[in-house]
């Protein structure tokens, strides 16, 4: 077995989690795909954490996997609309489909807003928001974030069931208000792999970005953090910076006409596949 093989539990809990799944068609949205293509024509793993975490998931439901391009050969299956899959002769397969973006598009991401997640401004004296940051975030990561929800609603106008979007980390905030404004009945949900910080760090971002995270965030339906303080500063995020009704014991922020619920999901990892590795 691989490293990157769902294991028999995780399979199982899978099919548990397709049942109560049943009437959706799932569409995991994501910057990095599971597997990525070679110029030789080969299927390499993706790297990271979430990958393998959402694999069994992706492979005990069948779902459909949306991921940015990153390579030459990502872009050419993007313009050509054309997947790959998980796995030809497995019954778990699912397929994976890539959004036509540059990869320099979306360069932001980790310099600056991985960073606001994680405390590593010095704020007194950094980040500085200059012409090329703002140039990266209206230029580059919204862009990226519109190519996404286009492919991805695109694809979930040929599912056979109600469309669940789940969409993951910091790469991808825009896209889910992106999906509610074009699949207004889709149910969505955003799993958040950082730690959120609390709101007078969080404002080191100028208003012109934060602004739009929060509220294509609170386009879900759920939004999903790592821990119980994540949680907590988020909702402090909803009320201070946004001016948001929020229920702090019932983990609800009051968005418009919806209510949105904000809760703590650790990711657990596949045990026996990283003791192998």
């Amino acid at each position: 077995m691989s490293s990157t093989e769902p294991t028999a539990a995780h399979l199982a809990i899978g099919r548990d989690a397709a049942r109560l799944l049943g009437e959706f068609s799932p569409i995991i949205l994501s910057n990095r795909a599971p597997l990525t293509p070679t110029t030789e024509g080969r299927l390499v793993p993706g790297a990271g954490g979430l990958v393998k975490a959402l694999t069994s998931l992706a492979s005990a439901t069948g779902a459909t996997w949306v991921s940015a391009a990153r390579t030459d050969a990502e872009r050419e299956l993007a313009n050509a609309g054309a997947p790959i899959s998980s796995d030809n002769e497995s019954d778990h397969a699912f397929p994976i489909f890539f959004a036509p973006t540059d990869p320099e598009a979306s360069v932001i991401s980790n310099p600056l807003i991985w960073f606001a997640h994680h405390y590593l401004w010095n704020i007194a004296l950094e980040p500085v928001i200059d012409r090329g940051i703002y140039e990266a975030w209206f230029d580059g990561y919204r862009v990226v974030n519109a190519a996404i929800a286009e492919r991805a609603v695109a694809l979930a106008r040929e599912l056979p069931r109600r469309p669940l979007f789940l969409t993951q980390d910091y790469q991808l905030y825009l896209t889910p208000e992106l999906v509610r404004s074009a699949v207004p009945d889709a149910v969505l949900q955003h799993f958040i792999h950082v730690p959120w910080p609390e709101p007078r760090y969080f404002k080191v971002l100028p208003t012109s970005m934060r602004e739009p995270i929060l509220k294509g965030l609170l386009a879900n339906d759920i939004i999903g953090l790592q821990t119980s303080l994540d949680v907590h500063n988020f909702l402090r995020c909803c009320d201070e910076l946004m001016g948001l009704r929020v229920a702090e014991a019932e983990g609800a922020v009051l968005y418009g006409s919806r209510l949105v619920w904000i809760r703590a999901y650790p990711v657990s990892i596949d045990f026996d596949a990283m003791v192998q590795l």
